[in-house]
């Protein structure tokens, strides 16, 4: 049995994205132990995984948390402590926590220095591989046997809600990276607003002769909340589009779990990449992926072990009918 520390303060689709080697980890040998430094932001979503022997949150701001939580952890002498973030915080933090061999897995080599003084081992995640081929040459450094076929959702609590019964519809998600001024200036946008928005939508209406459910995330964007104004009216909780009522539903002010939901009974996903193409992924559902051309390879470094996954380049919506024209799915 060896007992594993691992930090994972960032993002929920960072975390999914490693899940290979913390199902690896267990596959290895059941009786090994995981525990997580994990971020206010993510904890909530990674407390409902079976396998997490403990979480503990690094918060900066408490600092009463931030060292009792250090004292505790010096409790235990752990086998091996994996900076899975490569966060400069969790590089500190780790610092006065015993184990026996210490990992760190960064972008770039802004920390050798560092690392090289406190005896830690560098793995670079180079973007010249996935990340998921990264992982997995990491794994065999640490000497745990990757897993071949592993399931994204094992020991995992699903949420128990029937946000609705009909299975057989097409997933919209439009979070803010859909909209110019919410997200990388140097993306391209398409000029999105109610009009040609809703004209997107009778595409893929007429396309995929499909029910469309459509979400998005808690980020107000002005846009967005100009066209469910313009053309969705409120029945109950959903939203029901003016002309093609039942067909087309809005579903606001989800969070992540329902949307795992959402994702989990769709027949086809149209979203940009992100967490939710790692859930796509896991359920094996087929994706349409935007992203930005000019970032190909950071978007294939996250997508490119995913099967079912087509990609859109980032462009007019326009241009963007005529790219899913082309696609079959």
């Amino acid at each position: 049995m060896k007992k594993f520390l691992i930090f994972r303060t960032d993002r929920i689709g960072d975390f999914i994205a490693s899940k290979i080697i913390f199902e690896s980890i267990k596959s290895d040998n059941n009786k090994n132990t995981i525990d997580v430094i994990c971020s206010n932001y993510n904890y909530g979503y990674l407390k409902n995984y079976n396998y997490i022997n403990k979480l503990i949150v690094l918060d900066k701001k408490n600092l009463k948390n931030y060292f009792f939580n250090i004292l505790k952890l010096r409790e235990t002498k752990y086998d091996y402590l994996i900076i899975l973030d490569g966060k400069r915080r969790s590089f500190i933090y780790s610092l006065f926590i015993r184990s026996f061999k210490k990992f760190i897995i960064v972008k770039n080599k802004n920390l050798k220095f560092l690392t090289n003084s406190f005896s830690y081992t560098e793995f670079l995640n180079s973007e010249k591989y996935s990340q998921f081929q990264n992982f997995i040459k990491f794994l065999n450094i640490i000497k745990i046997k990757p897993v071949t076929k592993f399931n994204y959702y094992k020991d995992y609590k699903i949420k128990n809600n029937n946000i609705f019964k009909d299975k057989n519809y097409l997933h919209l998600h439009l979070d803010e990276k859909w909209f110019e001024g919410y997200h990388y200036k140097d993306y391209d946008y398409m000029n999105l607003n109610a009009s040609n928005l809703n004209l997107f939508l009778s595409y893929l209406i007429n396309k995929y002769k499909k029910k469309i459910i459509i979400t998005s995330g808690f980020k107000k964007i002005q846009n967005l909340e100009n066209f469910i104004k313009n053309y969705f009216y409120k029945n109950k909780k959903f939203l029901f589009h003016n002309n093609f009522k039942k067909k087309i539903i809005y579903i606001k002010n989800l969070d992540f779990r329902d949307i795992e939901l959402v994702v989990k009974n769709s027949k086809v996903l149209i979203a940009c990449e992100g967490a939710i193409s790692h859930v796509s992924n896991s359920f094996n559902i087929p994706t349409l992926c935007l992203i930005q051309r000019s970032r190909k390879q950071t978007a294939y470094f996250w997508t490119g072990h995913m099967k079912n996954i087509k990609y859109l380049y980032r462009s007019d919506i326009k241009k963007i009918i005529e790219q899913i024209d082309k696609i079959k799915i």
